[in-house]
């Protein structure tokens, strides 16, 4: 009987490492224990790519996320000491221009907005104008 449950037991502990081992080497999505106030349920982390809810594309990547976190605590309405607006804190002189480069119209009280250019200022070279993305690096 003792033998039976040591088998079984390593078993599961074998399934588990191939279980891993196959979505390492597929780059399946991973899924994360909380994210803006969201359960494992909710959604799925792709290492260096975009976060996905059912339905729902939430813009950006891990290191987006966290700096979004430092910023704003993922909350929109906040507003930061020097003027900054909204979750991704933009100052409104910098969201000018940064929309006009990348060729979007948004507004800077949006937060779908926010997330757009903000995405945009990550993957063109931006980031150092976020405080917390030279906190955190």
């Amino acid at each position: 009987m003792k033998k039976r449950l040591i088998y079984i037991f390593l078993i599961i502990i074998l399934a588990f490492i191939l279980g891993c081992l196959i979505c390492y080497f597929l780059r399946l999505p991973k899924p994360i224990s909380t994210l803006g106030g969201l359960n494992i349920n909710q959604c799925f982390i792709r290492a260096n790519g975009p976060i996905y809810i059912p339905d729902v594309k939430v813009m950006g990547t891990i290191e987006m996320e966290k700096v979004i976190q430092c910023e704003s605590s993922r909350d929109n309405s906040k507003r930061g000491k020097a003027g900054e607006i909204g979750i991704a804190q933009f100052m409104p002189e910098t969201w000018e221009w940064m929309s006009g480069l990348a060729g979007l119209k948004g507004n800077i009280y949006n937060e779908q907005d926010q997330l757009e250019l903000m995405e945009w200022a990550f993957e063109n070279g931006y980031k150092n104008h976020w405080t917390c993305y030279k906190i955190l690096k």
